[in-house]
C-alpha cells in the first residue's frame, strides 16, 4: 500500500508544499499455505512536506497513531526500532508499532534513495496499520481522573540518544517512578540528526499538582532525578 500512496506523492507534489494521503483497503502479501493469496486489511499514510522536516513528519505520524489507539483502544501504543521488512524503508528509523506487545503496524521515513527519486527537496514519513491485529486488542475501559484547577508546568529536556535501543515507554516508566504523582503527561517533543549523525530527543513533561500552583524553581530536584534515571535508558542529558 504504501508504494502506491508514494507514488500519489510524487505526482501531486507541485499542487501543494505541504500535505498527507491515506487509503485504507486490502493488499496481497504473498500466498497462505493453501495456495491462496494472504490478503490483509491496512491502513496506510503519507505525510510529505517541502517546508517541514523529516523528524517533525517522523512525529506528526507517531502522534497520529498515538491518537488513533487512544481512542479507539483507550491504550497508549508504543514504538520499537525494527529492522526494514522492504526497501523503501529507512535502514535506521524504521520502528514497529506495538499494542500490549504485539506488533500490529509499522512507523518510518523513507531510504535516502527513494527519497531523492520522489523530490530531493522533501520530507517523507509514513506508517501502515494491519487494521484486523490492531482490531484484534481488546478495548479498555475508560478512567477519569479530575483535572486540576491549577496550571500544568512544562519542561523540555535535551538528551543524546541512540533512538534505534531506545523504549520510550522505559523513558515513561523510569520517569514516572522518579517525579510521582506531580508529573501527569510525557510526549517525545523533537528530534534532532546532526551532520555527523548523532541524535538528540528533546522530552517534554508535563507537571502539575491538585493542591497548588507549582514552580519550576521547587521541580528542580524532581528534573534532576529523572535525567539520573534516564541514564539507564542510555540518555545523556545535553546541558
Amino acid at each position: 500500500m504504501i508504494p502506491t500512496l508514494l507514488s500519489c506523492a510524487k505526482e501531486n507534489k507541485g499542487y501543494n508544499e505541504s500535505f498527507g494521503i491515506f487509503e485504507i483497503g486490502h493488499t496481497v502479501n504473498g500466498y497462505r499455505s493453501d495456495g491462496t493469496c494472504n490478503e490483509e486489511n491496512r491502513l496506510g499514510a503519507v505525510l510529505f512536506s517541502k517546508t517541514k522536516g523529516e523528524e517533525a513528519l517522523f512525529i506528526e505520524a507517531r502522534d497520529i497513531i498515538a491518537e488513533l489507539t487512544s481512542d479507539i483502544l483507550h491504550k497508549t501504543v508504543e514504538f520499537e526500532s525494527s529492522e526494514p521488512e522492504f526497501n523503501y524503508e529507512h535502514p535506521r528509523n524504521t520502528f514497529a508499532v506495538l499494542v500490549d506487545g504485539a506488533r500490529v503496524g509499522t512507523l518510518a521515513v523513507l531510504h535516502p534513495s527513494v527519497l531523492a527519486n520522489i523530490d530531493k527537496k522533501c520530507a517523507i514519513a509514513f506508517f501502515e496499520i494491519k487494521t484486523e491485529a490492531f482490531a484484534k486488542n481488546e478495548v479498555a475501559r475508560i478512567s477519569y481522573k479530575a483535572p486540576s484547577k491549577f496550571p500544568t508546568i512544562e519542561i523540555d529536556l535535551t538528551f543524546n540518544a541512540e533512538l534505534e535501543e531506545l523504549s520510550f515507554a522505559e523513558v515513561i516508566k523510569l520517569s514516572r517512578a522518579s517525579a510521582g504523582e506531580i508529573l501527569s503527561d510525557v510526549k517525545a517533543q523533537d528530534i534532532y540528526t546532526n551532520e555527523e549523525g548523532q541524535t538528540a530527543l528533546t522530552i517534554r513533561f508535563f507537571f502539575s499538582s491538585n493542591e497548588r500552583t507549582l514552580t519550576k524553581q521547587e521541580l528542580q530536584p524532581t528534573t534532576e532525578a529523572i535525567i539520573s534515571a534516564l541514564t539507564a535508558c542510555n540518555l545523556t542529558f545535553k546541558s
